[in-house]
């Protein structure tokens, strides 16, 4: 299926209609014949991996409930063209986008003190979510006019 609508509420086994708030890390992982994908407003988290592998996927609607995306949750995402993001870009600029990682090395102890030298700090590129750099951003888009089938 080319065209993925996540739902803001699902039915569980035993028969309870819960908010969906999460997409699982492997949700879409290497699904190749997606290409837009349409989370809820209801969606706050999204796990690492959950899209990676998605090569076809052009078009996502993120919520703006989404404050943080995981290391590696685009990966292999080449054909990212837009994100439609539910907030403003001040809201989007705040979002944690995990592509980077901090490393320090330390030395031998200063005498007289419970610290170590600084020997050399360093940014470390997580590959992953470029596709998130590339892609064109539409901030305050209404998810109120997409349909959902009901649960």
């Amino acid at each position: 299926m080319p065209i993925i609508k996540i739902p803001p509420t699902a039915q569980n086994k035993y028969g309870d209609v819960l908010s969906v708030i999460k997409v699982g890390g492997a949700a879409f992982r290497g699904n190749e014949s997606v290409t837009d994908i349409l989370l809820s407003s209801s969606v706050g988290y999204i796990a690492e991996g959950a899209f990676a592998g998605c090569r076809n996927l052009r078009n996502i609607t993120i919520p703006k409930n989404v404050c943080r995306i995981p290391q590696r949750t685009f990966d292999g995402c080449v054909s990212l063209e837009n994100i439609f993001y539910e907030g403003t870009r001040a809201e989007w600029e705040r979002m944690y986008i995990i592509d980077t990682k901090c490393e320090t090395d330390f030395g031998e102890l200063i005498p007289g003190t419970p610290t170590h030298r600084l020997i050399e700090k360093r940014q470390i590129h997580i590959p992953g979510n470029e596709a998130l750099f590339t892609a064109t951003i539409h901030f305050q888009c209404d998810f109120s006019m997409i349909e959902y089938p009901s649960p």
